[in-house]
């Protein structure tokens, strides 16, 4: 199987399984949501986010470092090389790592300052057991991702979030507590984390050939930084001073409940380029660093045409989708998730995710750390001085504005190692067109909001269609490319310079 088919499989099963999942997380954080109220799921936002600042606080980069060096081995996937020590020292290493860490942690919610002290304070230990079980899983699933095999992933994560959605419809009958709540999710990640050690018990048992690990951990360490970076940039860490900053956790759980939607939007379009783009530009810099140009090219303008739309669409169309799926008291998040979708459309103009992608798989990291640490401090600040005053939109413009100038810079470092050129044209036509759309299907109104939004959201899709087709928001270059990806995933015989 050429790489551009095992590329474009696993792209299809990464984006598959990973809508599938978020979709079923999703369900499970409205029936979390509405059993809980606004009061209380601020509460368990505030200890999801500081399970994730575990998470940060003891990853040294080790996933992406993973799925950056292993697709440029020239070891046999999953086989008996160096991968199954690497892999092996690796887990050992976070294990120890989450140690320190958890130790840290559970010092500062038991006898810290105000800022650790709180709702999350009374639940350390499910906090603590909740994040060992899930410490080591991301090693195991990247490992897997580097090697393409995104149908084993798919299937563990969907049959876990499967487990914990009707564990928890089970308990909204009679109920839904924090307690309860919390032992199901320590039970999923237990669940999930022997099915990745079953599945990479090959590649774990191994003996394999001597290996270097440490030029894998010390570029793990450099990223390290920049994963700290991304939990101050994004829904965590905005999270985190939320609950800490207001003494009520009410604002945090409508923050929480916007970003839940407009990631809705995000992954439902572009979930499978996850890690896969990332193990395709970290082989094409070393085989044909030439092509990066045209597939960073080519990523960013399908990415703009899948997420574009469905942000402007919640511009106009927030409130619908707001009471459609949560109760009357989460009625002041629709104003959030506008200003969310506005700052991520201005953002698609100097690209995203690309960026990083292409920056870690031309080995330039340090760069990258720079970008996020300068981002970061934009959204530290702002956060500083825009919450006490404005609440979750105070955030809301402090995490747009940080991300905002994360891409910029960001872009402007791509553009200096490829040649890339500023999609404003392609940008304008579809963000004005899509803006254009939005308030134009307000005018529809079907009576109760669900149906409201079933109307409006296929009527508002149907007429980008129809326009896209008469303005065509794809170069013929790249319709092309798709269409011989198309051609050649359905025959198996698609060429390496197809995807570029």
């Amino acid at each position: 199987m050429s790489v551009a088919v095992a590329a474009l499989r696993s792209a299809l099963w990464n984006h598959g399984g990973k809508i599938l999942e978020y979709l079923l997380m999703f369900l499970a954080s409205l029936l979390i949501a509405r059993g809980l109220g606004v009061h209380d799921n601020g509460a368990f936002a505030s200890f999801i986010s500081l399970s994730q600042l575990l998470f940060v606080l003891s990853s040294l980069g080790l996933e992406t470092a993973i799925n950056t060096r292993f697709p440029q081995r020239d070891d046999v996937p999953g086989g008996g090389s160096g991968r199954g020590l690497i892999l092996r020292r690796l887990l050992a290493l976070r294990a120890l790592l989450f140690a320190c860490a958890a130790g840290i942690l559970f010092l500062a919610l038991r006898y810290g300052t105000p800022w650790f002290s709180g709702p999350a304070g009374d639940y350390v230990v499910a906090l603590l057991a909740y994040a060992c079980t899930r410490s080591l899983i991301p090693l195991l699933a990247m490992t897997l991702t580097a090697d393409l095999r995104t149908d084993l992933t798919a299937g563990i994560n969907l049959a876990v979030r499967a487990f914990e959605l009707a564990a928890l419809w089970w308990y909204s009958v009679s109920g839904l507590t924090l307690d309860v709540i919390y032992r199901i999710l320590i039970l999923s990640g237990i669940l999930q984390l022997v099915a990745y050690l079953i599945v990479c018990r090959r590649t774990l048992t191994t003996p394999g050939s001597p290996a270097a690990v440490r030029p894998i951990v010390a570029f793990g360490a450099l990223y390290w930084i920049n994963t700290g970076v991304d939990y101050i940039l994004g829904r965590h860490g905005d999270v985190f001073f939320l609950s800490r900053l207001l003494p009520d956790p009410s604002q945090a759980s409508l923050y929480d409940v916007a970003y839940s939607i407009l990631q809705l939007a995000q992954l439902g379009a572009t979930a499978g380029f996850g890690g896969v783009t990332l193990a395709v530009f970290a082989s094409l810099a070393v085989r044909s660093p030439g092509r990066m140009a045209g597939g960073y090219l080519l990523l960013v303008r399908v990415v703009s045409l899948l997420t574009i739309p469905l942000f402007s669409f919640l511009v106009f169309n927030a409130g619908p989708v707001v009471y459609a799926l949560y109760p009357a008291a989460f009625a002041m998040a629709a104003s959030l998730v506008q200003g969310m979708a506005l700052f991520r459309i201005a953002s698609r103009l100097f690209a995203g995710g690309e960026n990083a992608e292409v920056l870690l798989a031309l080995g330039k990291v340090s760069s990258l750390v720079k970008v996020g640490v300068a981002a970061a401090g934009v959204n530290v600040l702002l956060n500083l001085a825009l919450i006490p005053p404005l609440g979750a939109a105070g955030s809301v413009i402090a995490s747009g504005a940080a991300n905002l100038s994360a891409n910029v810079m960001g872009y402007a470092l791509v553009r200096r190692r490829i040649t890339v050129s500023l999609q404003l044209p392609f940008w304008a036509k579809l963000a004005g067109l899509s803006l254009l759309l939005s308030y134009g299907v307000t005018w529809f109104d079907a009576g109760s909001a669900p149906l409201t939004v079933l109307v409006r959201g296929g009527g508002f899709l149907a007429c980008v269609g129809a326009a896209l087709l008469f303005l065509p928001a794809i170069a013929p270059g790249d319709r092309k490319r798709i269409r011989s990806m198309v051609t050649g995933l359905l025959s198996g015989k698609v060429q390496e310079e197809d995807v570029t």
